[in-house]
This record gives structure tokens, C-alpha cells and sequence, in this order.
């Protein structure tokens, strides 16, 4: 076994929570897909004991640990993430509040659902992107979080703790080690059924549609979304980023080069090694040029080209990287986002988002 701190740092890498007020236990384990019979005599269980998977069955995929404060019901994940799903938030919200926040490793996303509508949702890490502060849903959920006292350079310095404080302004209730150190009654999830494979992206907006309408790559990740295609949507992506920063190099065009023929592992290695360093290169030109002081990105655009660049350079590096098909999505999204697209780019790029968070929901 081990003590508090490893068990903080196992929610640290991943934890699924959400808070609900407004529903009872019985329609949060109904919503989540777990054993409501188990619940009649529920077992305590520990987080370190479920992340170790002491009492795991083959019938289930982990457990749902649930406690109750005042008017709220916490549900810990640590195995799944069944609360993160939009349309469990928007049932439990149905007459009151449902919050999931949920982290993989260094991102956090933060969904927010009030009376059976999704009011919020974002990235953490976003909200810390002064290139992004000028994008609408950034700027509503930077007010958002200001209504809370949570003020915009926090997101910046720590995005991950900062969504959690976030959570404890909305809710009321303080995230503190009882939740490591004492047990949670536990109930069983059952198994997730399964939809038809690949089955089509469902698209919210009508801007979106008409994008699959004319672009037969994004109708594609649309209507056969899977793991096999984050490849190809990586390299959309990288490809977007280093179009929209007038990006021209050797060195990123062997890459994008071997991108499209599936390189060998150490070539690889070496790219994404070499692509890190040229990166560091822009941002210590953007860094040292001769600019007038208190020069930014912002007054001066040969600056900016620089970090762009270098930024762009980064996205390529993630696309190139297959060792977690799910971060390294996620770090070329980001790096993508930051280049500062045009709007038909953006507009494929929160595509491409929407498949990518519907693939991860589809395989957890």
C-alpha cells in the first residue's frame, strides 16, 4: 500500500470528479451505469485501494466512491470517468447543478451543466493563454470564473489547482485530505455498453455541418471517428499550424515528410528531439532581438512571427509523438490553438476537438 502523498499524485494523473446537487444517489448511479443494489449496503473503499484495483471484478470497470456534503453528492473516479459524459451532466442537472472536473495527466477539463444545459465547458489550461483571451468562450468562462474570485493570471500560473478552487467556490466544500485519507462507499459500475463502431460524431453547430459538407478529411474523422484516425488528425492539425505561421524549415518539412510515411521509431526520436530544440530557438530569438523595451508579441509583429513559429514547431513535435495518443492530441491541439488561426482553421481545429473528446469517451 502506499500513504497520502502517492495517493494525491494518483489523482493528480487522473481523476474524474463531479458534483451534483439537485439528484439523489439513486439517479447519480442509475445516470453513471452502476449497481444500485450495492448501494443499500455500500462498501468502503479508499482511493489508494481503487486505484490499485484491491476489490476489482471482472463484471465492472471500477467503481463509482460517492459521499455526500450538505446539499451536494461527490462522485470520485479513478478508473473511468463516466461523470465527464455531457449527457449524464445534463440529466443530473436537471433540477440543480452538476460539475465535472476532470484530469489526465497535466490538462483539466471543466464542464459546468445548470438545469439540464451545458453552461460551461473548457480547458483549464486555455483560460492561462493570453493568445486566447480574445476568443468568445474564453472570455465568458475567464467571467465566469471571476464571478468566484478566481481571477484570470491564476489560470496562467496554475491551471490544474485553480480549476479545483474553482469547484470549492462553486460548491462550497473544501477538496482537503479526508478525501485520500478516509473511505468512500463505493458502488460497482457495470459494463459500459458499447455503441456501433464508429458510430457519427453527433455536430452541435450549423457552421460545423457545412464545414463536413465541403471538407471530405473532416466529414471522415466526423462520421469514422477512432483512435486509428488521431494520427491523420494530429497532422491536420500540425499541418494548419505551420500554414497559418508561415512556417518554412528543413527540418519541419522532413518532419511533416515523415508524418504522412510513418517514419521508424528512432528517425522519430530524433525528430521530435531536433523539433524541440529548433522551438527553443525561435523563443530565444523572439527573446534577445533588437526590440525597443517593453516590446511583446503584441506591438511587434517579427516577434510575434518568432513565437508563432515556434509554437507551430511544437505542434508538429506532439503530432510526431505516439507514445500516448491522447496527450500528445492534446499538446497539438493546444499548440495549434495558440498560433492564432484564422476562422476557418479555428473552425476545423474545434472539430477536430469534438471528435477527439467523443473517441475518449467512446474508449474509457
Amino acid at each position: 500500500m502506499y500513504g497520502t502523498h502517492d495517493a494525491w499524485s494518483q489523482l493528480d494523473d487522473h481523476m474524474c470528479v463531479t458534483w451534483i446537487s439537485g439528484a439523489t444517489p439513486d439517479d447519480v448511479i442509475r445516470t453513471l451505469g452502476a449497481d444500485g443494489t450495492e448501494f443499500i449496503h455500500p462498501r468502503a473503499m479508499t482511493v489508494q485501494e481503487e486505484a490499485e484495483g484491491v476489490f476489482a471484478e471482472d463484471r465492472g470497470d471500477g467503481h463509482l466512491l460517492i459521499r455526500r456534503h450538505e446539499s451536494w453528492i461527490i462522485v470520485l473516479e479513478i478508473r473511468s470517468r463516466r461523470g465527464a459524459d455531457d449527457t449524464a451532466l445534463t440529466t443530473l442537472s436537471q433540477q440543480g447543478q452538476a460539475l465535472n472536473i476532470t484530469t489526465d495527466g497535466p490538462g483539466a477539463q471543466v464542464t459546468y451543466a445548470v438545469g439540464g444545459q451545458i453552461v460551461q465547458t473548457f480547458d483549464a489550461d486555455d483560460l492561462g493563454e493570453k493568445d486566447l483571451a480574445d476568443e468568445p468562450d474564453i472570455r465568458q468562462a475567464l467571467r465566469w470564473a471571476q464571478s468566484f474570485d478566481i481571477e484570470a493570471q491564476e489560470w496562467a500560473e496554475y491551471a490544474k489547482s485553480t480549476a479545483l478552487s474553482l469547484a470549492e467556490a462553486v460548491t462550497g466544500m473544501e477538496i482537503d485530505d479526508s478525501w485520500v485519507t478516509e473511505g468512500w462507499a463505493a458502488v460497482q459500475l457495470l459494463p459500459k455498453p458499447r455503441p456501433a463502431a464508429h458510430a457519427p460524431v453527433p455536430v452541435p453547430y450549423a457552421d460545423m455541418r457545412q464545414l463536413a459538407e465541403r471538407n471530405i478529411q473532416v466529414r471522415t474523422f466526423l462520421e469514422n471517428p477512432g483512435v486509428e484516425q488521431i494520427t491523420a488528425m494530429k497532422h491536420l492539425l500540425a499541418r494548419i499550424a505551420v500554414t497559418t505561421a508561415d512556417l518554412s524549415h528543413p527540418l519541419v518539412e522532413e518532419a511533416m515528410s515523415a508524418l504522412e510515411n510513418q517514419a521508424r521509431p528512432q528517425r522519430v526520436e530524433r525528430l521530435r528531439d531536433e523539433l524541440k530544440a529548433l522551438a527553443q530557438e525561435f523563443f530565444q530569438q523572439a527573446g534577445e532581438g533588437p526590440w525597443p523595451a517593453g516590446a511583446t508579441p503584441y506591438t511587434e509583429p517579427a516577434m510575434d512571427t518568432l513565437v508563432r513559429q515556434g509554437d507551430a514547431t511544437l505542434a508538429v513535435e506532439a503530432a510526431l509523438d505516439d507514445t500516448d495518443w491522447s496527450s500528445s492530441y492534446q499538446r497539438c491541439s493546444r499548440k495549434t490553438r495558440i498560433v492564432r488561426l484564422g476562422k476557418q482553421e479555428y473552425l476545423i481545429m474545434e472539430t477536430l476537438d469534438i471528435v477527439y473528446k467523443h473517441i475518449c469517451k467512446m474508449t474509457v
